[in-house]
């Protein structure tokens, strides 16, 4: 699948990837991405090889959109208030329901 994306396509996905084998030699850096594009420019593709390269690799992926319908063109995808915990409506006052998870 890797093979057959765009230039574009790849730069994200080995950006990420990329991070992430960061992350693991400094777990203490925090990493925002934003990927952006008109309807159509492979968005979904590149997020759908990312999620199995790292899965692959055995690490946690959570596929997550603000909306329902783009959350459903996602592997395993969920929404935003489904994957972190967030009441509906969110305010700015609003606290997620996760727990933190120690791992030993």
């Amino acid at each position: 699948m890797y093979a057959r994306l765009n230039d574009d396509q790849k730069r994200v996905v080995d950006t990420l990837e990329a991070s992430v084998d960061a992350s693991e030699v400094d777990n203490q850096v925090n990493r925002l991405f934003l990927v952006y594009g008109p309807a159509g420019c492979g968005k979904t593709t590149a997020y759908y090889v990312l999620y199995h390269r790292l899965m692959s690799r055995g690490k946690k992926v959570v596929c997550a959109s603000f909306s329902a319908s783009a959350a459903v063109l996602l592997p395993n995808g969920r929404t935003m208030h489904s994957a972190f915990g967030l009441p509906v409506p969110l305010t700015k006052d609003s606290v997620s329901r996760l727990q933190p998870h120690m791992e030993q």
